[in-house]
């Protein structure tokens, strides 16, 4: 994640919330979180047929031999190349943002122009085509692994014709897995990696079990203790607050997550829809709901209020009124 936002040049804290910005680096981080999880379990995987060799099993000296060639393999010769990916992808993703802001304006295909561009990377360069065209369906980079393709939004300029642009694009086949517009589609890394075959079926949320534990630490050091303005006044949250919102489910649990980055900017900005609800179990409990988004999808920030104190605490972030 630290390629992504060097490579984006935002982060998660630093945009505004429900932006596209935002978005985009939801759907980024979504991708790391699978990605890494995926590779980590074929990893131990590895690992753990590397004890035996048929029925035998190996001395620790040659499983260490064993071992320590796996780990080369995953975060010796591939981690460049991720962590390349995740800073090249994020910059085009990044890029993207700002050209859909602009459909009809020209982008043109640039390389590096230098002896290590690939052939069938060179042959598209300088095609130009408007941001809405199919070619960046196909095209838009990274068009592979350690690519160092980019594109330009002209102010001014004619597009390539059709007729040009097929024959450039005759017998170029974009490497595994890239033949696609993965910044559009909020990917850093391609969904045909390796890494997701063969993944056990109960491995394809474990991301967010990983994501709830960094969430829960991230917020028990900023925000637990604090107090932030709403528009029904401060609402305090505390260490057990935190506990609850991260373990309660959503529709969209992993956004649901990731937005309490943004927690005391939606308490600030979301409306108050319902109030004075009292609570079925505690007479002195009274609900609120604000009203917010969860991946473009209403949700609502459920506040209680002690009647006793008058001080209000923060308890979920749900996709429907408790």
């Amino acid at each position: 994640m630290k390629g992504v936002f060097e490579g984006y040049g935002e982060s998660l804290t630093s945009v505004k919330y429900d932006t596209p910005d935002y978005d985009k680096l939801v759907h980024l981080d979504k991708n790391v979180y699978q990605f890494s999880t995926a590779k980590n379990w074929q990893m131990m995987r590895e690992l753990t047929s590397a004890l035996k060799e048929g029925d035998k099993m190996l001395s620790f000296k040659e499983f260490k031999n064993k071992a320590m060639t796996i780990l080369e393999e995953y975060n010796g010769k591939t981690l460049q190349t991720e962590y390349n990916a995740a800073v090249a992808g994020s910059q085009m993703a990044s890029k993207w943002v700002d050209f859909e802001q602009h459909p009809k304006a020209l982008l043109e295909y640039r390389t590096m122009e230098d002896g290590r561009v690939r052939p069938e990377h060179a042959a598209l360069d300088k095609i130009t085509r408007p941001v809405d065209d199919t070619f960046w369906k196909t095209y838009y980079p990274p068009n592979g692994w350690n690519c160092r393709c980019t594109v330009i939004r002209l102010n001014e300029g004619k597009k390539t014709s059709t007729k040009l642009t097929n024959q450039a694009i005759a017998n170029v086949t974009p490497q595994k897995g890239f033949g696609t517009n993965l910044a559009k589609d909020g990917f850093v890394f391609p969904k045909s990696s390796a890494y997701y075959i063969n993944l056990p079926a109960d491995l394809r949320n474990a991301h967010i079990k990983v994501q709830r534990t960094e969430i829960k630490a991230w917020a028990k050091t900023n925000l637990a203790g604090k107090s932030f303005p709403s528009e029904i006044g401060p609402v305090h949250i505390t260490k057990a607050n935190v506990n609850s919102a991260i373990g309660k489910r959503h529709q969209d649990e992993f956004e649901k997550n990731i937005a309490h980055y943004k927690l005391p900017e939606m308490l600030k900005e979301s409306p108050l829809i319902r109030s004075g609800i009292k609570d079925k179990d505690d007479p002195f409990i009274e609900w609120q709901y604000l009203e917010t988004k969860v991946a473009g999808k209403k949700s609502y920030l459920n506040i209680y209020k002690d009647t006793r104190t008058g001080k209000q605490y923060y308890h979920a972030l749900t996709d429907k009124i408790q």
